[in-house]
């Protein structure tokens, strides 16, 4: 039983080094598997010929050809759906010219039959020949499906390849003002123009004074451009020639995007700093880091946006809390917490990683909070630490090491997104709590005669914690 059928790819193997391998569709076989019907793809003139089934099967079995799995033309069976959408009617279009030729099967594989074929469908449809064949080359060539007749804009334009200032043509869209009033065309950008280009893109964009795209292409008009200069009210004002003897906006904005490496545009801009923690791909996550619960606890610290009072002088304003936070980094349980006013700190660190393995009932017991173990079931250590630069970036972090056998990473300076699952917990907070109670922080600029929200405290210490402990359980 023969492994040969219709829509199959078959590649003849050339023993020329360096030249182009034959590849053919089999269009149709008949029923006596004694023939069969193939067109050369990518041929620009290709028509159907006929081929002993044979003579196929004996070059597939001795290697002077092979079966292609990868199809060409795969991608046009389930284009997407607003390519579709948009194209639908010219792919109907001319469906319906070759619709009734293509379903004539052998006949239309016959050339003594075709050209007559071909020749009443261009006088039914008032299209040339030529475009008839060339439907049915596209139709063949895509597998005799109807979505093979898409467009194939991809292969236009010449993608990849420089086009060649030829001054006696202008190339692109005409200007509005060449349209509606019959100015001169314009000109085209050749090698001394881009060399301008790449000029100004270094000293006016892609630099830490960037200027906007438009205002860029300005100063390179008044500097790169200019025929002279002339002097107004003491000031020397460069001479332009006329509109249409200079590059236009568009096209200065078109080799910039051409031309422009984004990463190293926006370094250059912003700093290495800036872009590492802005504009970076996102390659990966810190869930991935992590294998299972407890594996990495991330920790860090944040003033909290609100004042606190003093428990024994409510009157008394005592500043703004320290909170810490630990969550573990695969199931984001937030698995320590501890709130104090000494500034981030070793004590401060130690004291949110002592609550993480401590047990959350008597925890909570102490503010008042009755909850059930499974309410909170946080009171183990991990197997490693991610952190900041700052508490665990010292000698007592050894101890860590030493004495419990937890490993202690810690982000590279200015990096907040390498543990950005516990840096959300704080704006999480703030959203949903800290920005609600007495004495928060305003975030909004303070007229004169304004109350000073300070003198709004009503929290002390203790109360402030019973709200971040019910803010953790209600997370």
């Amino acid at each position: 039983m023969s492994n040969l059928s219709v829509g199959m790819i078959v590649e003849w193997i050339s023993e020329q080094e360096g030249s182009t391998p034959l590849v053919e569709r089999i269009l149709w076989v008949n029923p006596t598997a004694t023939d069969l019907v193939s067109i050369q793809l990518d041929e620009p003139l290709a028509l159907p010929v006929w081929k002993r089934f044979a003579d196929i099967e004996e070059a597939l079995s001795n290697g002077s050809a092979i079966i292609r799995v990868a199809d060409p033309y795969a991608h046009r069976l389930h284009p997407p759906e607003s390519f579709l959408l948009k194209h639908r009617q010219r792919r109907d279009a001319a469906w319906k010219v070759i619709e009734d030729m293509v379903s004539r099967v052998p006949d239309i594989y016959d050339e003594n039959i075709r050209g007559s074929m071909v020749a009443d469908a261009a006088n039914q449809h008032s299209v040339h020949k030529m475009t008839v064949y060339k439907y049915l080359r596209r139709f063949w060539w895509g597998g005799m499906v109807k979505n093979a007749l898409l467009p194939s804009y991809e292969r236009s334009g010449g993608p990849g390849k420089e086009k060649s200032a030829n001054n006696a043509s202008k190339r692109g869209r005409p200007t509005k003002a060449t349209v509606l009033r019959d100015a001169p065309p314009g000109i085209n950008v050749d090698d001394s123009i881009r060399r301008i280009f790449s000029v100004a893109f270094r000293l006016y964009v892609d630099t830490n004074k960037a200027l906007t795209l438009k205002r860029a292409y300005s100063r390179m008009l008044s500097n790169y451009f200019n025929v002279g200069f002339e002097v107004k009210w003491g000031v020397r004002v460069p001479i332009l020639p006329p509109s249409h003897q200079l590059p236009t906006l568009e096209q200065f904005r078109y080799w910039y995007k051409k031309q422009q490496d984004i990463e190293a545009s926006f370094t250059k801009r912003e700093g290495a700093r800036r872009f590492a923690l802005k504009r970076r791909p996102v390659l990966g996550s810190s869930t991935k880091m992590a294998f299972g619960p407890g594996s990495i606890y991330q920790i860090d610290a944040t003033i909290a946006d609100v004042y606190l009072v003093s428990s024994l002088n409510r009157s008394q304003i005592i500043g703004r809390p320290v909170v810490y936070v630990v969550i573990d980094a695969l199931s984001r349980m937030i698995t320590g917490l501890y709130v104090g006013l000494e500034g981030p700190s070793w004590l401060g660190a130690m004291m949110a990683l002592a609550n993480a393995a401590s047990d959350k009932k008597a925890f909570c017991r102490k503010y008042g909070i009755s909850i059930s173990d499974e309410d909170w079931p946080c009171k183990n250590l991990p197997m490693e630490i991610l952190a900041d630069r700052g508490e665990l970036l010292s000698r007592h972090a050894d101890e860590l090491t030493d004495s419990l056998n937890i490993t202690v990473a810690n982000a590279p300076p200015f990096r907040a997104d390498w543990k950005g699952i516990v840096e959300q917990q704080f704006r999480i907070a703030n959203e949903r709590v800290i920005h609600w109670v007495p004495g928060a922080v305003r975030r909004v600029a303070r007229e004169r005669g304004d109350l000073d929200y300070r003198l709004d405290a009503k929290l002390d210490l203790n109360a402030f914690t019973e709200i971040m402990i019910y803010n953790t359980l209600s997370y």
